[in-house]
């Protein structure tokens, strides 16, 4: 499953210090891309594609207006995910896993890959390492782990200056979920990712792209809490032309977590948004 892989070592003087594994990641050529956005399906290997996808959606079609995202499109990325890093624990504190940090930026470079990913459980400390490698939110789970409660966080760095358009747009959808969601995240935590996305904005949502990502939760495995946040923007744009749109809406955007027991409910609710959108907007 975990091939191909990459395993590097740090060592001083004879001692391992420090060590990095990580996992070539990339879709299929021949991958409809609905069956991410749907989650009907899922492949090896292409986990940080199909994660940021299947939350944001179609990324090189909703960005395919602005000139700046105009470069490999992000299907086609070759990805290295860095699935474990770990430090001896008598030579913590010491640079050591930065510096593999660093080599391994340099070979992913030299081998053509656009990305490099890491997900982790969002503590402060490990998030700090993170950024202080120049990796930005992209992606902040909805539901804190079973056994630690903390959340999954997903980052990413762009090996080449074309791919930090996209690195900021997800960083922007990230800072959208963690404005909408604020009651749920620790305070402290949450400024800090906020800062990290410097406050970024995502391109205002179209209605096409709201409806699609309506279907993918009504009629498909979208979960309903990645379409709150657009949803949100959209009314915030439109909703002083459509107070119809608004009084629909009054029950959903809570910025708070709907409960399993009104997904029916609040899934009839997207349905007739859909329709409203079809027919007045």
């Amino acid at each position: 499953y975990d091939e191909p892989a990459w395993f590097m070592l740090n060592i001083q003087a004879g001692q391992l210090v420090a060590a990095i594994y990580a996992i070539a990641e990339a879709l299929p050529d021949d991958l409809p891309m609905s069956t991410i956005t749907r989650g009907t399906r899922r492949v090896k290997n292409a986990f940080t594609h199909q994660a940021l996808i299947h939350a944001y959606g179609d990324i090189d079609k909703i960005t395919n207006k602005a000139p700046r995202f105009h470069v490999k499109p992000f299907v086609q990325s070759q990805i290295l995910r860095i699935s474990r890093i770990a430090t001896d624990k008598r030579y913590r504190r010491q640079g050591y896993a930065s510096q593999l940090a660093a080599q391994l930026k340099n070979r992913a470079a030299a081998q053509g890959f656009d990305y490099i990913s890491t997900s982790f459980s969002a503590s402060a400390s490990t998030t700090a390492f993170w950024l202080a490698q120049n990796f930005s939110p992209a992606r902040i789970g909805l539901y804190p782990n079973k056994y630690n409660h903390e959340y999954a966080l997903l980052m990413l760095y762009s090996l080449y200056p074309d791919g930090q358009a996209k690195q900021q747009l997800f960083s922007a959808y990230c800072a959208r979920q963690l404005r909408y969601f604020y009651h749920d995240y620790n305070a402290t935590f949450f400024h800090t990712l906020l800062a990290a996305t410097c406050q970024l904005i995502p391109p205002p949502c179209e209605k096409q792209q709201l409806c699609i990502a309506i279907e993918n939760t009504t009629h498909y495995h979208l979960d309903i809490h990645w379409v709150l946040p657009l949803l949100a923007d959209f009314v915030a744009e439109y909703g002083q032309q459509q107070p119809q749109l608004q009084s629909q809406l009054a029950t959903l955007l809570t910025h708070k977590k709907r409960p399993r027991r009104q997904q029916q409910t609040d899934k009839a609710i997207l349905a007739a948004v859909a329709q409203h959108l079809s027919r007045h907007h």
